[in-house]
C-alpha cells in the first residue's frame, strides 16, 4: 500500500518496508522514525520524481499536488517592472510632445490625450500590484529559507537518536516484536562495543535458560548437547561469541570501518535466537 501526502514543504511517502529501496532510489529523500514514512522536499523537480516511480502504484488516499513556482514568479515580476517603467516614460513623452501641438479646439486630439492619461493611470496601478506582489513573495522566499534553515539544524541534532531508534526498531521487528528481546535491546548502545553489549544478554539468557553457569561457548555447546536449540540457532550463537572475543580481545589493529558492521551483525543475529531461546522458558 503506497500513499502520498503534502504538506506545505514537503511530500511524505509511506511505502511497505519490502519497497523501501524503491523509496531511497530518489535523491533528496530522508526517513522521519516519528511519523514512520519517507520525507522529500517540496519542489516541481521531486513532484516529477515521485509520479514516475509510483504513480501507477499509488493508493486512492493519495493527495500531493505540484507545487508553484514561487521563484519563476518572482524573476518574471522582477523583469515586468522595469519594462512597464519604459511604457511610462515613453507615454509621457509623447504626451509632452503632442501638448506642443495641440489644437484646444480639436475635439479628437483631447480625446487622444485623455485615453492616454487614462492608460498611464492603468499602468501605473499595475507597477504597484506587481511590486507590492514582489515584495510579498520576496518576504514569503525569507520565510521559507528561514524554516528551511531551522529544519536542517534540527535533522542534525535529532540524526544520531532517530537513527539508534530505527535500528531497534527493526531488529525488534524482526523477533515480531517479541517482548523479553524488546526489553533486552532498549538500554543498548549503536556504537563499537554493541558486539560485547549482546554478549552479555545472550549469555545471560543462556544461563537464565539452563539454570547453569559456565563460559559463553560451554552454555552454547550446553544447550546445543540437550537440543534446546537447532542447528541454525546454534551458529547464531557461535557468531555472536566470536564477534564479543573480537571486540574483547582484538588481534592487531581493529579497522574502525568495520566496528558498527559487526555490531548490527551481533544485534540482528540475536534477534533471530532470542525467540527460539525464550520459547525454551
Amino acid at each position: 500500500m503506497i500513499r502520498i501526502r503534502e504538506t506545505k514543504t514537503e511530500y511524505l511517502l509511506s511505502i511497505p518496508a519490502a519497497q523501501k529501496e524503491r523509496a531511497r532510489g530518489i535523491q533528496g529523500r530522508r526517513w522521519d522514525p516519528q511519523r514512520v514514512c519517507w520525507v522529500y522536499p517540496r519542489n516541481t523537480r521531486m513532484y516529477h520524481a515521485l509520479i514516475a516511480e509510483f504513480g501507477d502504484d499509488l493508493t486512492s488516499e493519495s493527495s500531493f499536488t505540484l507545487p508553484q513556482t514561487i521563484p519563476g514568479r518572482d524573476r518574471s515580476n522582477a523583469q515586468d517592472a522595469p519594462e512597464l517603467q519604459q511604457n511610462i516614460e515613453r507615454i509621457d513623452q509623447t504626451l509632452s510632445e503632442l501638448l506642443k501641438f495641440l489644437d484646444q479646439a480639436d475635439n479628437e486630439r483631447a480625446e487622444i490625450l485623455l485615453r492616454q492619461q487614462s492608460n498611464i493611470e492603468s499602468l501605473r496601478a499595475e507597477t504597484q500590484t506587481k511590486d507590492e506582489e514582489i515584495a510579498s513573495l520576496k518576504t514569503e522566499r525569507e520565510q521559507l529559507l528561514s524554516e528551511n534553515k531551522r529544519l536542517s539544524v534540527e535533522a542534525r541534532t535529532s540524526s544520531d537518536g532517530g537513527r539508534e531508534e530505527m535500528i531497534r526498531e527493526l531488529a525488534l521487528e524482526v523477533t515480531g516484536h517479541d517482548q523479553i528481546f524488546g526489553e533486552a535491546i532498549g538500554d543498548l548502545k549503536i556504537d563499537a562495543t554493541l558486539p560485547l553489549q549482546v554478549g552479555r544478554k545472550v549469555e545471560t539468557l543462556l544461563t537464565q535458560t539452563l539454570s547453569s553457569s559456565g563460559t559463553f561457548y560451554e552454555l552454547i555447546t550446553e544447550c546445543d548437547d540437550a537440543e534446546m536449540l537447532d542447528e541454525e540457532s546454534v551458529d547464531l550463537a557461535h557468531i555472536i561469541r566470536k564477534q564479543r572475543n573480537v571486540n574483547v580481545h582484538p588481534v592487531g589493529p581493529v579497522d574502525s570501518k568495520t566496528e558498527l558492521g559487526r555490531g548490527l551483525l551481533c544485534l540482528f543475529c540475536a534477534s533471530l535466537l532470542f525467540p527460539k531461546l525464550t520459547a525454551n522458558q
